[in-house]
């Protein structure tokens, strides 16, 4: 068997589809949710999964939670009208934590949401809730202050002073402890010392647009930034200003307005946008290099166009939440591959996956098979060359592996 891998040689990528732009124009199977099934509004803010496996939705009607079936209410613990969840996180020992529209903050641990009283709190909605690496959790409304919780101490909250007060719409953490405020012109860089914010530096270049999120990417230190209108931006900290970017190649994703940036397990890039739908950006593995982005939208099986935010559950599914058309789901299954035929066929796919998943594949003589991808049929002919290319897909990488008079394929995609 380790001979089988003696004599291994790469063959050319193939195609320049790899850098592309796809819009497959396929329906996806969405499983939708509205009002039939007790969602108490279709305008969505948030989304959030606890630890028993409960979504917590944030609706302009407050919270609700879904255990599968249908969402049912949860209150709050005071008898405030018109408060509704603005933005949401769970922190490392699974405590979920909302910040809503009136500027107030409540968690919880379980079933029950317990309020985090804020001192000399602005009243304007909160924007950001981050964890640091010191376990804390701040939480940055549109007007200063600042806050600092320690989740073992949730009713004891810090206050962080910053002497300019912009509106904040977005907030992020570097690898070295800085803080990236978004606001309706630029994005400022801050350190924390002490009880106060320091501002260090400004990042121009959006044209006058609201930075609607800042987003770390998990691999390597970089960022992704998106604007209202202006579209999409790599940022790299470095000094006092960093280095602002387009993602070259890609004219479509300068112009979307963007609600918010969401990495799902596979490190797929998801953007909500206001008008647009979805898009989907898919990197090399373990590397910060965009190959593809795929749009989504009402032609593709969407409830609307309008998205407000997307989440990934803990099977791998997607929801996206919108402003007027509910909540929808995309299953962990929307993008594999499926084949005709037995597994064990000799000269056939003899793996199949999703994308990013090694398929193999042996070398075709006579016979053309077929993959289905939703819909969409992806034809394998014979190449003049003797090998054989998926066509109409992206292929990143293909390896030829000979051994004696056999040879097979492995297409990386």
């Amino acid at each position: 068997m380790i001979h089988f891998f003696l004599k291994i040689r790469f063959s050319t990528l193939v195609c320049l589809l790899l850098f592309t732009q796809l819009s497959f124009g396929q329906a996806y199977r969405f499983r939708n949710y509205g009002a039939e099934n007790n969602l108490p509004s279709e305008v969505i803010y948030t989304l959030i999964q606890d630890n028993s496996g409960y979504l917590w939705a944030g609706t302009t009607e407050g919270l609700s939670r879904f255990d599968g079936f249908g969402f049912y209410k949860v209150q709050f613990p005071d008898s405030s009208v018109g408060r509704y969840p603005t933005f949401s996180i769970k922190d490392r020992k699974g405590n979920l934590w909302f910040g809503c529209n009136d500027g107030t903050l409540f968690h919880s641990a379980g079933r029950i949401l317990e309020k985090t009283d804020l001192p000399n709190a602005s009243g304007t909605g909160i924007s950001s809730i981050l964890e640091g690496s010191d376990g804390r959790i701040y939480v940055i409304a549109q007007r200063k202050p600042v806050f600092r919780i320690d989740p073992a101490k949730p009713a004891e909250a810090e206050t962080i002073s910053f002497s300019p007060d912009p509106t904040i719409i977005s907030a992020a953490f570097t690898d070295s402890g800085e803080m990236l405020f978004g606001t309706q012109e630029n994005m400022l860089i801050s350190k924390i010392e002490g009880d106060s914010l320091i501002e260090k530096g400004k990042v121009e270049g959006f044209d006058y647009s609201s930075i609607m999120s800042i987003h770390r990417m998990k691999t390597g230190s970089g960022f992704i930034i998106g604007t209202d209108g202006n579209g999409l931006f790599r940022f790299q900290p470095s000094g006092n200003n960093g280095i602002l970017s387009r993602f070259s190649g890609f004219p479509g994703l300068e112009t979307l307005p963007v609600k918010s940036i969401f990495e799902d397990s596979q490190n797929n890039i998801w953007i909500s946008t206001g008008g647009t739908g979805v898009v989907r950006m898919q990197f090399m593995i373990n590397s910060d290099s965009l190959v593809a982005v795929q749009y989504l939208d009402k032609a593709s099986g969407l409830a609307g166009d309008n998205v407000l935010t997307i989440f990934e559950d803990s099977e791998q599914n997607i929801w996206m939440g919108f402003n007027g058309d509910g909540l929808s789901i995309l299953t962990t299954d929307a993008f594999e591959f499926h084949i005709p035929g037995e597994s064990n066929k000799p000269k056939s796919i003899i793996f199949q996956g999703s994308l990013e998943i090694i398929i193999f594949l042996e070398l075709l003589q006579d016979s053309i098979y077929t993959i289905r991808k939703r819909g969409k049929q992806y034809h394998l002919p014979q190449c003049p060359s003797g090998q054989d290319a998926l066509r109409s897909t992206p292929i990143i990488l293909t390896i030829m592996i000979t051994y004696g008079s056999e040879q097979k394929v492995l297409v990386f995609i």
